[in-house]
């Protein structure tokens, strides 16, 4: 962790709390050069931190002459003499003027002609990063948005370290820069939320989560820190089922752990003993398992109905098979299975 940047960054917030900030002036040297500076760059060396950066825009309709504009500031290689190869361009604008569709507009126009690895715009306090090197239009670049006010102070730190700190940019070879390399790293990260996202979606009228503990549900269905949800390749299923001759119904929600375990959860009903249409697909061995389990739980299995038992702690099975039988829900294709792994 930057101490440094953090102590900066906290010192920033305070100030834009006071509304310290009037003009884009403030914002350039109240905050972007502390930050910058923060960063690995030298905001005093205009070799490296170029205010007022000059580019051709594009060219006149009418009598074909080139036009140039300048951004507000160009993150250069100071060892690139021509400079040619802009690493980062920054839009700034006040603490009140930022419009996010203007500003993308400017840094297009900037990156037509002279393109750089990362373009950002901000007003200090919001701060929008684009990928220039992602297709289609220049707001589907943008990649990370943060802010400063909102945004928790570590991940404020981590993210503009990843992202504009000096050591991240390879002049020599763009697309080497370790910048890029974490921004495919969100983006993996993002798809795959998104995938769980949609697959809860669709299926979240089957689930039901009323037997059990909440906690644990929330361990394999919420992503923190550094846990990601995976489902399991195989066929799902979970919810409620009556058991067929005997009354009663059983119900409980299985997850592969990150040892390839299968974890009958606390909370779970299943059944006080094998039930005979099982016979086909439990064997033997199996039920006897599951019966000398039932004993050693002890109280630890509650009594919930004439033909059920409640769980009150978590069970761990080596095979999906056996997690299957114990809690007689269905064969093993018809439980729902999620699977979290350590990233």
């Amino acid at each position: 962790m930057n101490d440094n940047l953090k102590n900066t960054i906290s010192k920033i917030i305070a100030d834009i709390n006071k509304d310290n900030f009037k003009n884009e002036q403030h914002v350039r040297s109240g905050i972007i050069y502390p930050i910058l500076d923060n960063l690995g760059w030298d905001s005093k060396n205009k070799n490296e931190v170029f205010d007022e950066f000059s580019v051709i825009k594009n060219y006149d309709d009418d009598d074909q002459t080139k036009k140039t504009t300048r951004v507000d500031i160009a993150l250069l290689d100071e060892n690139n003499i021509s400079q040619d190869k802009p690493l980062v361009f920054m839009e700034l604008k006040a603490i009140d003027k930022l419009k996010k569709n203007e500003g993308e507009k400017q840094l297009y126009g900037y990156s037509i002609k002279m393109t750089p690895i990362i373009s950002i715009l901000t007003n200090g306090k919001v701060w929008y990063f684009y990928n220039n090197f992602e297709s289609g239009n220049f707001s589907n670049k943008l990649f990370l948005t943060l802010n400063l006010c909102e945004n928790d102070i570590d991940k404020i730190v981590n993210y503009l370290t990843m992202f504009l700190h000096k050591d991240n940019f390879d002049c020599a070879n763009y697309k080497n820069s370790n910048c890029l390399k974490k921004i495919d790293e969100i983006k993996a990260k993002e798809n795959k939320l998104s995938e769980i996202k949609e697959y809860l979606k669709q299926n979240l009228e089957n689930i039901n989560f009323d037997d059990a503990d909440w906690q644990e549900i929330k361990n394999f269905c919420y992503v923190k820190t550094e846990k990601i949800i995976e489902q399991a390749p195989i066929k799902t299923y979970f919810g409620k089922r009556k058991l067929q001759k005997r009354g009663g119904e059983v119900s409980g929600q299985i997850y592969i752990n990150e040892n390839n375990e299968y974890v009958l959860l606390k909370g779970a009903i299943f059944a006080k003993e094998q039930v005979s249409y099982f016979k086909d697909t439990v064997t033997k061995e199996t039920i006897q398992q599951r019966e000398q389990c039932i004993k050693n739980l002890g109280s630890d299995c509650e009594i919930n109905d004439e033909f059920t038992y409640k769980l009150n702690k978590n069970l761990t099975f080596t095979s999906a098979s056996a997690a299957a039988s114990f809690l007689v829900v269905a064969p093993v294709d018809g439980l729902k299975f999620f699977k979290y792994n350590k990233k």
